[in-house]
């Protein structure tokens, strides 16, 4: 058989006309996508606010300190790690940098008197919050894409078993030897 007449090949056209012409396949395919989209995004949101809570609680209540550099990792993603001691614990913060600066330069960063442990770098905390309309962006492109592989896949291998079951019969009929399918 040459590969033009492969009788399971199926085409997009194939799959969006049966997603088409099913309005109830259509709308589950919607529904299921509008709900994964606006639960990521739901998350997303929470995410975003605890990060503006965070940063206002820094610039509000925020103790400065010098944190000193002490290791570095260089190499495809470098970070240099810095070291600030409060109340007798050490706390470590890393940045993303390029290699070659001696170790010991120190940088600012804020931290809450009673939860060292939440802190950011002074640059940082003048940036200010990252706008969430990226991730929210990213979210919808992600599922959609995702849930469309997942479908298209369903569908043609769903496809595929139907022109398979259709050959077969086809096969058969030319051979005069008609077997009706079996039944349960």
């Amino acid at each position: 058989m040459s590969k033009s007449q492969d009788p399971n090949k199926v085409s997009l056209g194939e799959v969006f006309a049966l997603i088409t012409s099913n309005k109830a396949l259509f709308w589950v395919v919607v529904l299921v996508t509008g709900l994964i989209i606006a639960v990521l995004c739901g998350i997303a949101y929470h995410n975003q606010q605890k990060t503006i809570k965070k940063h206002e609680l820094l610039k509000d209540n925020g103790v400065l300190i010098l944190a000193t550099s002490y290791r570095e990792h260089c190499g495809k993603n470098a970070k240099r790690f810095y070291r600030f001691d409060v109340n007798g614990k050490s706390y470590i913060k890393s940045v993303g940098m390029f290699c070659g600066k001696p170790l010991g330069d120190t940088v600012e960063v804020y931290y809450l008197k009673d939860k060292p442990h939440i802190n950011l770098f002074k640059t940082q905390l003048q940036r200010g919050v990252p706008s969430h309309w990226h991730s929210v962006f990213m979210i919808i492109v992600c599922t959609c894409l995702l849930l469309f592989l997942t479908v298209y896949k369903i569908i043609h291998s769903y496809l595929v078993a139907k022109k398979h079951s259709q050959n077969e019969l086809k096969l058969r009929k030319n051979n005069d030897q008609f077997i009706p399918p079996k039944t349960l």
